[in-house]
């Protein structure tokens, strides 16, 4: 299921069948620009509020591979936490009562997200018996400010135990 604007059928129906929902993060997308003209105030304050499907319980697949949007989550997360785009737009965040924290985020592109692919037996969490993919970042994303996300480095990616990027500077 691929939701963009959250209505209470929606949420009835989605919980109800368990099926996850898929979000593609879109960091160059300015919904202030793109939706609110078309959607009007009232369908634009429920367009794409991450929150919304949190607090109705959907499982969110956050995901990275589609062409449309760029491919590094770092970004991705940043507009999910602060509801605005990496150039800081718009001022404030896109109503940001849909903002949601670092850790739903995380939580939603990688253990929701193997959820969704219906391997959640064997990635999604650090888990002994599991395939051991992760990735070692500059700093810790949960304890910096929301801003300084931007500025985080991907310094190791390992993928079923095997490292697949390594930083020049990490040692």
């Amino acid at each position: 299921m691929r939701g963009t604007i959250i209505d209470g059928w929606t949420r009835v129906r989605s919980d109800r069948r368990g099926a996850p929902l898929w979000r593609l993060l879109g960091p160059r997308v300015r919904h202030d620009r793109d939706f609110a003209p078309l959607l009007g105030p009232d369908r634009a304050s429920r367009a794409d509020s991450f929150k919304i499907y949190d607090d109705a319980g959907v499982v969110q697949a956050f995901g990275s591979d589609w062409g449309v949007f760029p491919f590094e989550p770092l970004p991705a997360i940043y507009c999910a936490v602060t509801r605005m785009t990496p150039r800081g737009t718009p001022a404030g965040g896109w109503y940001p009562q849909g903002r949601i924290s670092v850790e739903a985020a995380l939580r939603h592109y990688t253990r929701d997200a193997a959820y969704a692919s219906f391997d959640e037996q064997v990635r999604g969490t650090l888990t002994a018996g599991k395939l051991a993919d992760f990735v070692v970042l500059s700093q810790d994303i949960l304890t910096i400010p929301p801003a300084e996300i931007l500025n985080t480095k991907v310094l190791l990616t390992v993928m079923g135990g095997r490292d697949t990027y390594r930083d020049e500077d990490f040692r």
